[in-house]
């Protein structure tokens, strides 16, 4: 199973997409006419109140509204910041890790694609081979940043 995991960032204060937010799902777009995934998280919660929207919500009807099938789509819109991105998505891999074992198929790995900004993954806090260590076992984890 291929998940593809966008990162969100802040939505501007009427609730319309950020510039820096459009790139990660456009790069997102571009990524799903290369590579089959199965499921894609949504992550960002409100952390623009102003927004009266969570960044996941507005990526999914961004996604939906340039073609991506809804049934794809899994919105993770609890988080408020980086951190809790990565651990709130976690606890959906993890369903969904269960639900490959449930269905016997358990020699379908699960891969997962983490996409954020460039900036974004080189950041201390957002090392990449740490996060690695943090998702679960037997899980491969390529990143995909967007300039």
């Amino acid at each position: 199973m291929r998940i593809l995991l966008i990162l969100g960032h802040r939505l501007n204060d009427d609730g319309t997409i950020s510039e820096i937010l459009k790139r990660r799902l456009d790069k997102s777009i571009e990524l799903l006419q290369n590579i089959c995934i199965d499921k894609i998280i949504c992550s960002g919660g409100t952390p623009c109140k102003k927004a009266k929207i969570s960044e996941a919500k507005r990526m999914s009807e961004y996604l939906i509204n340039h073609n991506i099938d809804k049934k794809l789509l899994i919105e993770e819109d609890k988080s408020l910041n980086t951190i809790m991105n990565i651990i709130y998505s976690k606890k959906i891999i993890k369903i969904l890790t269960r639900t490959i074992k449930n269905n016997n198929n358990i020699n379908n790995k699960i891969e997962v694609y983490l996409l954020s900004s460039n900036y974004h993954l080189n950041r201390k806090i957002f090392n990449p081979v740490k996060l690695y260590k943090f998702f679960i076992h037997h899980t491969k984890l390529e990143i995909v940043g967007v300039a």
